[in-house]
């Protein structure tokens, strides 16, 4: 009987922390996963954030560099229970896609 070898098998997850146990977080620790991620060359972000300041301009100024330099991100944003969830997709290039569930 062969292994189940996976989607990815190949494939390394790098796990950045930018939450408290409190939920505090600041941009600038985002902005250094940012170029931290930039800097291994990492393929894929995946963003599960929430909240009002989801927008705030050098977190988006910085999603625009990431995947200028090559990188897809997606994030989900706003999925609490008083707000519709959000998932954007950003690859390079500039195009995005967006859906929701509300």
């Amino acid at each position: 009987m062969r292994e189940c070898q996976g989607f990815a098998p190949d494939a390394e997850l790098h796990i950045f922390r930018v939450f408290t146990n409190n939920q505090v977080s600041y941009t600038s620790w985002f902005l250094d996963a940012f170029n931290y991620a930039i800097l291994k060359r990492i393929d894929v972000l995946n963003l599960s954030i929430g909240g009002p300041d989801f927008m705030d301009h050098p977190f988006v100024d910085k999603v625009c560099g990431v995947t200028a330099h090559g990188v897809w991100v997606t994030a989900a944003a706003l999925s609490q229970p008083d707000f519709s969830s959000v998932l954007v997709a950003f690859q390079p290039g500039g195009d995005s896609f967006v859906g929701t569930d509300g």
